[in-house]
């Protein structure tokens, strides 16, 4: 059951990343508008980054499906509706959970006897 627990979790973070059609792209483009756009750019240069500097290529077909959906949130309707002062905060707390969820290294090969 704990396999499955995190399994739960680390998938809920991955919905969470700040970025186009994801949840967490929803809610970054809801609170900051077209500068979330910025925000997902740095996340995947961040992200290619990190798989070449440690070599790691586990979120390789991550970044490709969203690279393939597009990194960027469409415009909504009506972008200047405004949130409230409970909303926002919400907001930022549910993208914060991203750092108890996500985890860098999720799959690590284990040869016998180590």
């Amino acid at each position: 059951m704990l396999d499955a627990g995190w399994v739960g979790i680390f998938i809920t973070a991955l919905n969470l990343i700040p970025i186009g059609q994801l949840d967490g792209g929803h809610m970054l483009y809801c609170m900051i508008g077209k500068r979330a756009h910025q925000v997902a750019a740095g996340l995947i240069v961040s992200t290619f980054a990190y798989m070449l500097i440690t070599g790691n290529i586990t979120f390789m077909l991550m970044l490709f499906l969203i690279l393939m959906m597009g990194p960027y949130h469409p415009p909504t309707a009506n972008d200047h509706v405004p949130l409230g002062r409970i909303r926002p905060l919400l907001g930022w707390l549910t993208l914060a959970f991203i750092l108890i969820g996500f985890t860098p290294t999720p799959i690590v090969m284990v040869t016998p006897g180590q």
